[in-house]
This record gives C-alpha cells, sequence and structure tokens, in this order.
C-alpha cells in the first residue's frame, strides 16, 4: 500500500507530499484527502502543478530546487560559462545572468537550474509570470541551455 507524506509547513520548501501526490498517476485516498490536495494545511494550490512536474522530471532532488537556491562558488560559474561559450554552436552564446545556484538566459524566459548535487542542470521557462520545470536534467549545461533557447518547430 502507498502512502503519502504529511503536507509540508508553509515557506518550507518541502513539497515532497503535495509533489509525489499530485505527480501520481493513481493517488491513493489518503493523498487524496489529505496531503497535497484541497484543504490540506499549509498547500497553496496555485503551486501543485509546479511541484508536480518537477516530481515528474526528477523527484525529490527536482523538488528541492524548486523554491530554494544555493550559493555557488563564483569560480565554479566563471567555469561554466566559459564551458557554455566552448561548447556553444553559432556565433555567440546567450547571456546569462547569476543568482545564487540559478542561472537566467537574458532575453529569453528560460533559466538553468544547478541541483543540489552541483552536477545536473535543470531546465525552467518561465509561464503566466511563474518558473516551472521544463524537462529532464542533464550534467552538460550546453546541452540544456541549447534545448531551451531552441525556436519552437511550430
Amino acid at each position: 500500500m502507498r502512502s503519502c507524506p504529511t503536507p509540508p509547513t508553509p515557506g518550507s520548501g518541502d513539497w515532497g507530499g503535495p509533489g509525489r501526490c499530485r505527480g501520481s498517476p493513481r493517488p491513493t485516498r489518503r493523498c487524496r484527502s489529505h496531503n497535497g490536495w484541497p484543504g490540506a494545511p499549509g498547500v497553496h494550490p496555485p503551486r501543485w502543478p509546479g511541484a508536480a512536474a518537477a516530481w515528474h522530471y526528477g523527484g525529490a532532488a527536482a523538488l528541492a530546487i524548486v523554491d530554494e537556491q544555493r550559493d555557488v562558488d563564483p569560480l565554479y560559474l566563471r567555469a561554466v560559462r566559459e564551458e557554455i561559450r566552448q561548447g556553444w554552436e553559432g556565433d555567440h552564446a546567450p547571456r546569462l545572468r547569476a543568482d545564487g545556484s540559478w542561472l537566467t538566459v537574458v532575453g529569453h524566459d528560460a533559466q538553468l537550474r544547478l541541483g543540489a548535487d552541483g552536477r545536473q542542470w535543470y531546465p525552467f521557462r518561465k509561464k503566466y509570470g511563474t518558473w516551472w520545470p521544463a524537462g529532464f536534467p542533464l550534467p552538460d549545461v550546453t546541452a540544456v541551455l541549447g534545448e531551451l533557447v531552441a525556436p519552437d518547430p511550430d
């Protein structure tokens, strides 16, 4: 029998319960009545879809970066930018604005977030004024960035 954890406390960044429950194709009765569903204490409904998407793309590791960023060594970020510049095909690599462990692509609604393990890069896109998980993480920052800024085939 599947069980879900207790709901997160407001502001804790712990989206394990709602992320798992909302991301599950068949949530248990306990999930539906208690964890991350209408009326659950400390859960803010507008954030459920983002938590569920994060859970889908990367489980607990992805949930950990939905709201929380960390300080990253500036030398590491400089090396990441150089890696992108060297690996970029075309004239110029996109400009990036660093904010802790998040790199926002200037001029695009795209963002890269470094996972807590310091190896995986998670793509995010801004939709309706909110950052949403946009795909599975990869250790290759240039590949993640390329997918984020590529023109839509439509």
